[in-house]
């Protein structure tokens, strides 16, 4: 089978699992430990984002009315993560923190368009590119362009949206899913048969596949969504404010633990600690 057909067979959940394990499980482990690992099981990775899309869209999650059969697949002979969160509904901080396993209050990285991955980072790519592994990326959209950093790593990253690109004033700048594709493909072609590799891709037209399958998209024009900074915690602010204190009592009992129990002696003395802490 050619490099070109594996990558077809290639599904979202098994870069999500690669990336989960070695990012945010493993954690900042060492390069060290890192290799050991690697070495161990010689394996190659492939990291897929489907960008905005809901998860009970899909087969895996229940999805009904729709089919995504190679999901579905990796499903049954694969893990499926059930419970799994973005740290910011924003691409660029959700993917530099897929890849350095950090949060964006470490890496600086809260919006797009303004923000850039700090090159002191150190990401996922770079750790494989020091353990041997050929390194590739295939992104979609404008906000991940290299400009904006998350090419640390790579020896390729390829951020061209010219061919097939999408334009329209609303929205930035995108390329189709196959278009995207059809470049990693010619990527892993150029690589030996024994050559591990680590490949990430990011698509932004889960539509048009759905479409393909024969399936029905609901478009609806006239819903406009309008956000509102703190308005979806008017209706409750007791209880926002207690959500918002147990995910900073969180934060620091993860990330930075000699500063917990100060902060946790604040919210008592202020008598604002949520119950149970």
């Amino acid at each position: 089978m050619t490099r070109s057909r594996i990558v077809g067979l290639v599904l979202l959940l098994v870069g999500l699992a690669a990336a989960a394990y070695f990012v945010l499980l493993r954690g900042p482990a060492p390069v060290s430990e890192l290799g050991k690992l690697l070495k161990r099981k010689p394996r190659s990775l492939v990291l897929i984002t489907v960008d905005t899309t809901r998860p009970d869209h899909l087969e895996p999650y229940g999805a009904e009315n729709v089919e995504t059969p190679r999901l579905q697949r990796l499903a049954r002979e694969g893990i499926v993560m059930e419970k799994a969160y973005a740290v910011a509904p924003l691409t660029l901080p959700a993917h530099t923190s897929i890849l350095t396993g950090l949060y964006p209050p470490q890496t600086g990285v809260r919006n797009n368009g303004t923000h850039f991955v700090p090159a002191e980072l150190t990401t996922l790519t770079e750790r494989l590119s020091e353990e041997g592994y050929r390194t590739g990326a295939f992104v979609s959209a404008a906000v991940l362009e290299r400009r904006y950093g998350l090419d640390q790593g790579f020896e390729i990253y390829d951020d061209d949206l010219s061919k097939f690109r999408v334009r329209n004033p609303r929205i930035v700048p995108e390329r189709p899913g196959e278009a995207t594709v059809e470049a990693a493909r010619g990527w892993l072609d150029t690589l030996a048969v024994d050559e591990r590799f680590f490949l990430y891709g990011e698509d932004v037209d889960f539509c048009a596949a759905v479409r393909a399958l024969g399936r029905h998209v609901l478009y609806a024009p006239a819903i406009e969504v309008v956000h509102h900074r703190g308005r979806s915690g008017q209706s409750a602010p007791a209880r926002t404010a207690t959500a918002y204190r147990r995910s900073h009592l969180a934060f620091y009992r993860k990330h930075h633990p000699a500063w917990h129990p100060v902060l946790r002696a604040y919210l008592r003395v202020r008598g604002k600690l949520p119950p149970g802490e």
